[in-house]
């Protein structure tokens, strides 16, 4: 029985080695918006601390000074949250992207391996047909030598 052979075999593999590819891609850019998530909680968990501190001495009696310290403070810290606010929003689009791109890889090799399995299917059809075809032929033969 000759060896199966699918034409794009070559290009099924090369799918597979762009998949894995953009999958090690794909979990690095998760583990990266992860962590810009966690920066962002922990300012925004700063910037709730502050505010609390500050309420709270205000009901005791502050002096200015301190209480415009808190406001500068505060007024820092919301600048920083607004930039991992967006350092947030563009690695999630990344991340997004990326998605897009795996499913567009996936489609594309699932598509090529369900070409080939079709492929097997004929190839293994037809190579049991010439074997039908064979012990016919042989069976035949027997019949006519007797």
């Amino acid at each position: 029985m000759p060896k199966f052979s699918y034409r794009f075999q070559s290009l099924l593999n090369v799918k597979r080695q762009f998949e894995d590819e953009v999958k090690n891609e794909l979990a690095k850019k998760v583990i990266k918006l992860n962590k810009e998530q966690a920066k962002l909680e922990s300012i925004d968990s700063e910037k709730n601390i502050c505010h609390d501190k500050m309420i709270q001495e205000s009901t005791n009696g502050i002096n200015i000074n301190k209480l415009c310290q808190y406001n500068n403070y505060l007024f820092a810290i919301n600048n920083k949250l607004k930039r991992q606010k967006e350092s947030v929003g563009r690695v999630s689009q990344d991340v997004n992207m990326h998605r897009e791109k795996l499913i567009k890889i996936s489609k594309e090799k699932k598509i090529l391996q369900t070409l080939k399995d079709k492929r097997l299917q004929e190839y293994l059809y037809n190579q049991l047909k010439i074997e039908e075809k064979k012990v016919e032929e042989i069976n035949n033969y027997r019949y006519i030598v007797k």
